[in-house]
């Protein structure tokens, strides 16, 4: 998680719009200070901002005391700490994990995504007309967007690298069965990763959202159902067993599903971040010799030249961007919100 203490910087500039949640299911528009960057630190003017499940979830349970709120943004670099040497005040930038400390114990094991640095990292979000981001040796949240790239286009750098986390978890075969089940963002982005490069043999999209649903097999989903927890072995016996199964949902309830649909041997990934608890037996995992495995993003994923691999995926042009996102106005937040929770839009992006 990223975030800034609130006393770990300056506040000078007045008249920022700032997006916070008032109650569950409520947002307002508040304003206040423009922060001002310390050491290593960067203000973003944020041109647009994709709403996370994260934020999602925030926005449900009307959090209001949540360190920051958005973190998917593209913007231009408008003030820069007096340390900050890679960046300038001008240049096009997104986030996502980029570098990291590299002698922590997590990075030292080969997980830079749990990299002890990645703390106090942005103020007050990405859904705010400015963003204080750390920008430092321990710590690289931004990259330049390059040129042809649009902002909007530029904010699924972040959950992009997330879904590839996932599919990497997963390493799936050219020959394999992979059962999607949660058919959100992570989900879906996910299941086209597998798709196109990994060319899994079978990509199955289950969900309980019938428009979610209809937006998979659109999106090359081979095959697709809108069934509950109770039915989908009764779904799966149709279509097969899965090799892997990717649990998206972020629901605990689903995870002893999931365990009795996937084949004997087979891989389940969980891949939503759980919010609640269930009781369950750990037999199925025994007796199925079943490989159960968590992934977190984001993941710096970087090129050789030190760029970043998903910045390149996106501009090639083979993600169907128009068709994963819906873009609002800052002004129609509410709107926004509600389009992504009920499931009318995948990927919903506030454009300022």
């Amino acid at each position: 998680m990223y975030y800034f203490r609130h006393n770990n910087s300056r506040h000078g500039r007045s008249g920022m719009r700032i997006l916070s949640v008032k109650g569950p299911g409520e947002l307002e528009y508040l304003e206040g200070n423009s922060p001002e960057p310390s050491e290593g630190q960067v203000v973003v003017r944020v041109n647009a901002c994709g709403i996370c499940g994260t934020d999602l979830g925030i926005y449900r349970r009307g959090e209001t005391e949540y360190p920051y709120f958005g973190h998917e943004f593209s913007g231009i670099v408008e003030r820069i700490g007096c340390d900050v040497k890679d960046l300038q005040v001008g240049d096009r930038v997104t986030t996502g994990l980029m570098g990291s400390c590299g002698s922590c114990k997590p990075c030292q094991l080969g997980h830079p995504n749990f990299c002890q640095e990645m703390k106090d990292t942005l103020y007050p979000g990405g859904f705010a007309e400015e963003c204080l981001v750390r920008h430092s040796r321990g710590c690289i949240l931004l990259t330049r967007i390059p040129d042809g790239m649009d902002d909007i286009t530029a904010t699924l750098h972040e959950p992009l690298s997330c879904a590839l986390r996932i599919v990497q978890r997963a390493s799936p075969g050219s020959g394999d069965t992979v059962l999607i089940y949660g058919l959100g963002t992570m989900g879906v982005l996910s299941g086209i990763l597998s798709k196109r490069s990994y060319s899994v043999k079978t990509l199955i999209g289950v969900d309980i959202n019938a428009s979610r649903v209809k937006r998979a097999e659109k999106l090359g989903f081979d095959f697709v159902s809108c069934v509950d927890l109770t039915r989908i072995e009764e779904f799966i016996r149709v279509v097969g067993e899965p090799d892997i199964v990717i649990d998206a949902t972020g629901m605990s309830a689903a995870f002893p599903r999931v365990m009795g649909v996937a084949r004997l041997g087979g891989k389940i990934v969980i891949a939503g971040v759980p919010e609640d608890f269930v009781e369950l037996s750990l037999l199925p995992i025994f007796r199925k010799e079943l490989t159960v495995l968590g992934a977190k993003g984001p993941f710096p994923y970087l090129s050789p030249n030190g760029g970043s691999i998903v910045l390149e995926l996106l501009g090639t042009g083979d993600l169907p961007v128009h068709d994963l996102v819906g873009v609002f106005s800052f002004d129609k937040a509410r709107e926004a919100f509600h389009a992504v929770s009920d499931g009318t839009v995948l990927k919903g992006v506030l454009a300022f």
